[in-house]
């Protein structure tokens, strides 16, 4: 069964510097949100630290996606990924953005992990 830390819809959700999270599933899953984490999570077997998605159902606007300075995603499990974001619907005028300012690495992990998957959305370093 996969669990989720924090559900967000809409607005802007901040994670700070002293959070640490070990398991399974996502920690994060927002739709339509803008998002900052600056925080170590470790992701477990399967999981995803960050599960965003966009559509248009908010309006046109555009949304970010950062893990900032100070954020950082282990991955400890096999198919583990630090964070995805999936697009549908949004005009050509609006976009959502993935921006890795932090640390996304393979620690202990033995198959196939993932440090950002990007279906729809522009990914910048």
């Amino acid at each position: 069964m996969e669990e989720q830390l924090f559900i967000k819809n809409g607005g802007t959700f901040t994670a700070g510097s002293n959070l640490t999270i070990n398991g399974k599933g996502s920690f994060l899953a927002i739709k339509n949100a803008d998002s900052t984490v600056n925080s170590t999570v470790k992701v477990g077997k399967d999981g995803t630290g960050i599960n965003a998605s966009y559509d248009a159902t908010a309006g046109a606007k555009d949304y970010t996606l950062t893990l900032g300075t100070s954020g950082k995603f282990e991955l400890v499990g096999d198919k583990a990924a630090g964070m995805s974001a999936t697009v549908t619907g949004l005009g050509t005028a609006n976009k959502a953005t993935i921006v890795n300012k932090g640390v996304i690495e393979t620690v202990g992990a033995s198959v196939d992990t993932t440090g950002i998957i990007a279906k729809g959305a522009y990914v910048q370093k």
